[in-house]
């Protein structure tokens, strides 16, 4: 079973995943892309003045339309949630796959419980960020008087850094826990015994495979933003740029949420064996 646990052996479980991502987003964005079309349907240029440097007619803009986009992201608000909530489906899809099975025996009941591990992970991120933050800023200020601003707002850095550090095991651990959930169909507590388990024994080798695929990620936008501003604000190639970029780092993203996920298959699977 631990062979079929590699990404690139399901090409399909990845593209079901990446068209998911890629139809909501069009859902979330196109009311706003519609909103700055009416706007500037009438200019020569298009929408090209958003991007002019100095962003002074994005600031414009971004005036005149607030009451759009106090509506706007209303129903962003509204939809984000189902659409995070729902992504458990692709998601069960593709631990199906790298689990090496057809289908799930009862798949509300695994379905339910993958959403149930998403909405505590990101509980608990929240709460971890924020207390992290609210110490970072206490350790700054009471530290001010006697290390200097400058240190002090260090320690205040290393601390929300902890933070962070938490946030990334909460992630590490909610994955390995879905993988055995899928792989196995048992009980939610057996899952996060055999997560818990495999995080303990190898916690740096398991950061480490987490990390570098995020930080390709991260360098594929960034090569992109950079290649997408070489384009005229006035070419029709611009836009098609922007399309290209965003999708090939939504793309990046499932294919590196596929390998790390089979890297927390193989995981599980080693650890229950």
């Amino acid at each position: 079973m631990s062979e079929a646990a590699r990404a690139r052996k399901h090409p399909r479980a990845i593209f079901i995943t990446w068209l998911w991502f890629a139809i909501w987003g069009l859902i979330l964005a196109w009311p706003a892309a519609a909103a700055v079309g009416q706007e500037f349907r009438a200019n020569a240029d298009g929408d090209a003045p958003l991007f002019r440097a100095g962003a002074l007619d994005l600031l414009d803009y971004l005036w005149r339309a607030r009451g759009v986009i106090t509506t706007e992201t209303g129903h962003v608000i509204a939809l984000a949630p189902i659409a995070l909530l729902g992504a458990t489906i692709p998601l069960a899809i593709l631990l199906v796959s790298l689990a090496d099975k057809t289908r799930l025996a009862k798949p509300t009941r695994t379905i339910g419980e993958l959403a149930l591990f998403e909405i505590a992970a990101f509980l608990i991120q929240a709460i971890a960020l924020w207390a992290a933050l609210e110490l970072a800023t206490a350790t700054s200020t009471s530290l001010a008087g006697s290390l200097g601003e400058v240190r002090a707002d260090m320690s205040g850095v290393a601390v929300f850094a902890l933070g962070l550090v938490l946030a990334l095991f909460v992630s590490i651990y909610r994955d390995l826990a879905s993988a055995e959930l899928v792989r196995s169909e048992g009980s939610i507590g057996e899952a996060l015994r055999i997560g818990g388990r495999a995080l303990v024994v190898r916690p740096f080798a398991l950061s480490w495979a987490w990390l570098w695929r995020s930080a390709i990620g991260i360098l594929l936008v960034i090569a992109g933003t950079w290649l997408s501003m070489k384009f005229s604000e006035k070419s029709g190639l611009f836009l098609i740029a922007l399309a290209l970029v965003h999708q090939a780092a939504v793309a990046w993203r499932v294919a590196w949420r596929a390998s790390w996920l089979a890297a927390s298959m193989r995981d599980v699977i080693a650890e229950s064996a």
